[in-house]
C-alpha cells in the first residue's frame, strides 16, 4: 500500500468540524425539540446495540450507538441537507441529555449524484413464476 498516496488523499479531503454546521432557525429548533425527534433518538438508543452502525439515507448520515446515552456520527454527506440534519440531531440530543460525538469521528463523504433509479425501463418481464 502506498502511504504517500494515502497522505496526499487525506490532505486533500476536507475534514469535518462542528463549525461546518449551519445555524438553526427557529423552525429547525422547534422541529429538533419535537416529541417525534426526541422519541426517534431514544428509540435508536433503546433498540440499538452498543457498536451497532446504521446508515440513514434520508439524512445522509451514518450513526453508531456507543452507549446507553451516547451515539457517534461516523459519516455525513458533504451537502447542506446532511449538515442541517446533523445540526438538528445534535440539538435534539443535547435537549435530552444524550451525547452525540462528531468531531474526530465524522468522515465527510460525497453522496451519489444519481440517486435511486426511478422509472428505469426494461424489456424483461418482471414477476415470479408460480407452479
Amino acid at each position: 500500500m502506498n502511504t504517500e498516496n494515502n497522505e496526499q488523499y487525506e490532505n486533500e479531503m476536507e475534514k469535518y468540524t462542528d463549525a461546518m454546521l449551519p445555524e438553526l432557525n427557529q423552525a429547525d429548533i422547534e422541529n429538533a425539540e419535537s416529541v417525534h425527534c426526541k422519541s426517534w433518538v431514544l428509540g435508536k438508543l433503546k433498540s440499538g446495540r452498543t457498536g451497532c452502525f446504521n446508515w440513514h439515507e434520508d439524512m445522509c448520515l451514518g450513526l453508531q450507538i456507543t452507549g446507553e446515552d451516547s451515539m457517534r456520527c461516523f459519516a455525513a454527506g458533504n451537502i447542506d441537507l446532511s449538515l442541517r440534519s446533523l445540526a438538528m440531531l445534535k440539538h435534539t440530543c443535547e435537549s435530552i441529555g444524550i451525547v452525540l460525538e462528531t468531531e474526530g469521528y465524522t468522515l465527510l463523504i460525497q453522496p451519489d449524484s444519481e440517486g435511486p433509479a426511478e422509472g428505469t425501463e426494461t424489456t424483461e418481464a418482471v414477476g415470479m413464476e408460480v407452479a
